[in-house]
């Protein structure tokens, strides 16, 4: 059974997928399934702080130091792998999809949200994405051609891609395995994909 709070981050989640950040407390609570809204704020002590602990959960970059981490002793292309498959399936829910884009769409108007936006960036981006690039460089597994901050925006970059393009069209023409293979052949300089 879930507790008090969390049930309030997930009413969260959901209000704001269905209405935007302009959801209410009301909106949140009935979502949440709380008998008051008063409730929220014995957790958070407003709005904007819930809308930050959805944001920091829901950003596409929240989870990938996890995935880092629960991989460190693989090697760079199986690391890479599996943050992108596990990016991939992180947003096979649709109402995972919606608060991505509410996060994106709203980051210039909430300036809080901009401010985690830019350090997960900066953190995944230019460091753990990079630094795999890098050793995986180092290995001769991963392009030397290219600058490895480029290849690790471009990977990512990618994975936004297709969730955008996923969202959009209900689908999308790839597997995910597919998409997956795809994408490390990109990285790997690869002509063709088996």
């Amino acid at each position: 059974m879930r507790d008090t709070k969390e049930s309030i981050i997930e009413g969260a989640r959901v209000a704001f997928a269905q209405k935007g950040f302009r959801a209410t407390i009301k909106d949140i609570a009935k979502a949440a399934g709380l008998s008051s809204p008063s409730l929220v704020f014995w957790y958070f002590k407003d709005k904007e702080q819930l809308l930050l602990a959805v944001a920091a959960a829901a950003s596409p970059f929240s989870h990938i130091d996890e995935i880092v981490q629960a991989q460190k002793n693989a090697d760079p292309i199986s690391q890479l792998q599996y943050v992108a498959d596990a990016y991939l399936e992180a947003y096979t829910n649709s109402l995972e999809r919606q608060i991505l884009f509410q996060l994106v769409g709203n980051s210039t108007a909430v300036p809080e949200i901009r401010q985690l936006l830019q350090q997960q960036v900066s953190s995944v981006i230019s460091g753990q994405v990079t630094d795999l690039i890098q050793r995986g460089q180092m290995k001769g597994e991963i392009c030397s051609r290219l600058d490895a901050e480029f290849l690790a925006q471009s990977f990512l970059g990618t994975l936004y891609s297709l969730v955008t393009r996923w969202e959009v069209n209900g689908h999308l023409p790839w597997t995910r395995e597919t998409a997956v293979a795809q994408l490390m052949g990109l990285l790997q300089c690869k002509n063709t994909i088996q």
